[in-house]
């Protein structure tokens, strides 16, 4: 019955209803909002777990223990592969050679020929700067400036960068827009460049009476060429200047990038090997760094990967990366499928590898301290197709490194892998040492191969042993702790400048060219 009270605010009486009484829960009821709660909580528990797992080993499996699978018969395009470049490798994995050494290399003594050699290099790189160098500068302020934006908006400490997002692919065509008045220029230098090297290079060949050796020359560059093509993975590009300009800052990224466009041509094509001028032939050297046994091999295998590929790496081993080391390889992961696509193509696909990736190989940089370089890098991690190694004393490989003929923006041609090594055979040292074979195609004059010469293959030999101590420091820093590293940095250092010294003032008395002494500055 409804209870009616007199008074109160209004016109008449105020009705009030007597509450409804809220029915208690039975037991039945609170053990299913116990188990509910339970199962969210144990799904979110679990979600942190792969998290953090995730963040603990990234984005590919570990290869430990790793067995090198034989060099394929067939190319492969989803490793960066052509069959000029299978038939090569197969030809280096069955020679069977030591290669934890370096190749003895014949290198002509300082001439005249060295003199026109460097006296038309400085002029190609200044008729190319000149111009347009300046207008190139200008023009990728905009899109460097907007990339470099979007990737310090990633949250650090991000190992893939998610390609996938709309906010990506409107970022990349963002990119194209804001630059093509840059690509249009960039490739008028590239032609202009070209150009000038054939018109100097088919006079000299032709006074000289050198086209016979120039057909010789081009059966040393011919597993190099036809490599991926650099512009249509502009996507790429994007991704690994990105990451690089959050590795080293703006202002410190741009001028090298820039420099890149004008310089690495002329030293690629006229410099290290010149088919024209030179008697080119193939020149293996390799760096083994120090053995680093304290270090579980897993644990090495995650942070060699962490300080080359992440996307963008905790401030304070960006920090360290940037103000310790000379140099900076950043190597982003391959990109991955589109789901729906990944599932209809892995159907289709029977023992042939996961189908998750796109493929198994994407461009990345290289900064050092004047110019930067992009590269074309296999992941033998990467989940799908097995990659090969060529290295004889290899315990891990990690990155396959390719210095493609028709990639100008690298200064090198050649192959080059990175890993972990499993000692030099000759002496037994340096087992758990990262290792650096190369396979570079080089001139026999001063100015391509001494070590006394900047931007020679002698020269990057010596620059990649003094490198390797400081990432054996980064690394070593994140597992044993950064006074540990230290430590054992000073050790690497003094030892390894002496070992550089020693074999640099051996060439250098070889082939009777007074040594270049200079402060000992390479290495912080």
């Amino acid at each position: 019955m409804p209870h009616f009270q007199p008074g109160g605010r209004g016109l008449g009486p105020r009705m009030m209803m007597i509450p409804t009484p809220t029915p208690t829960p039975t037991h039945r009821e609170k053990a299913m909002d116990i188990k509910n709660g339970d199962e969210k909580l144990g799904r979110g528990r679990e979600e942190m777990k792969k998290s953090e797992a995730k963040r603990q080993t990234g984005p590919f499996p570990s290869l430990v223990p790793y067995d090198n699978p034989p060099v394929p018969i067939q190319h492969k395009p989803e490793r960066g592969e052509t069959d000029g470049l299978v038939r090569h490798m197969k030809m280096i994995s069955d020679s069977k050679v030591d290669y934890s050494k370096d190749q003895d290399w014949e290198i002509h003594p300082f001439g005249c020929f060295d003199v026109f050699l460097l006296g038309t290099f400085a002029l190609g790189v200044f008729i190319s700067i000149v111009p347009l160098g300046l207008m190139i500068f200008v023009f990728l302020l905009p899109p460097t400036l907007m990339n470099y934006c979007y990737f310090k908006g990633i949250s650090p400490g991000t190992a893939e960068l998610d390609r996938a997002s709309c906010g990506w692919k409107a970022h990349v065509f963002g990119q194209f827009v804001l630059s093509l008045f840059a690509q249009m220029l960039i490739f008028l230098q590239l032609m202009i460049s070209v150009l000038l090297m054939q018109f100097i290079g088919i006079i000299y060949c032709t006074l000289t009476c050198r086209w016979a050796q120039y057909r010789r020359n081009l059966k040393h560059l011919q597993p190099y060429n036809n490599g991926p093509c650099l512009y249509s993975h502009f996507a790429d590009c994007v991704a690994a200047t990105g990451g690089q300009m959050v590795r080293q800052g703006y202002c410190e990224f741009i001028i090298s990038f820039v420099m890149m466009f004008s310089v690495n041509p002329w030293v690629k094509y006229w410099l290290s090997a010149n088919p024209y001028l030179e008697d080119l032939g193939e020149r293996f050297i390799t760096q083994i760094g120090p053995s680093m046994h304290d270090i579980p091999l897993k644990q090495l295998e995650f942070n060699f990967q962490k300080f080359i590929s992440w996307t963008r790496l905790e401030p304070e081993e960006r920090d360290k990366l940037d103000n310790d080391a000379f140099f900076c390889p950043h190597y982003p992961f391959p990109p991955r499928k589109c789901p729906a696509k990944a599932e209809d193509e892995s159907k289709n696909r029977q023992g042939e590898g996961d189908g998750e990736y796109d493929r198994q190989y994407a461009i990345g940089m290289q900064h050092a301290m004047a110019i930067t370089t992009f590269v074309h890098t296999t992941h033998f991690h990467c989940p799908g197709l097995p990659v090969s190694s060529i290295s004889s004393s290899v315990k891990l490989p990690v990155y396959r490194v390719m210095l493609w003929r028709n990639n100008p923006y690298h200064i090198y041609t050649g192959y080059v892998e990175a890993g972990v090594s499993n000692g030099e055979k000759s002496t037994g040292k340096n087992d758990m040492g990262l290792e650096h074979p190369m396979w570079l195609v080089n001139g026999r004059s001063w100015s391509s191969a001494a070590r006394a010469q900047r931007l020679s293959i002698g020269w990057i030999d010596d620059y990649f042993e003094h490198f390797i101590p400081q990432l054996n420091r980064l690394i070593r820093g994140n597992v044993t702790g950064h006074a540990v590293a230290w430590t054992a940095y000073i050790k690497d250092k003094e030892r390894v400048e002496k070992e550089v010294a020693q074999v640099k003032a051996e060439e250098c008395l070889k082939i009777g060219k007074p040594m270049q002494v200079r402060p000992a500055t390479t290495m912080p």
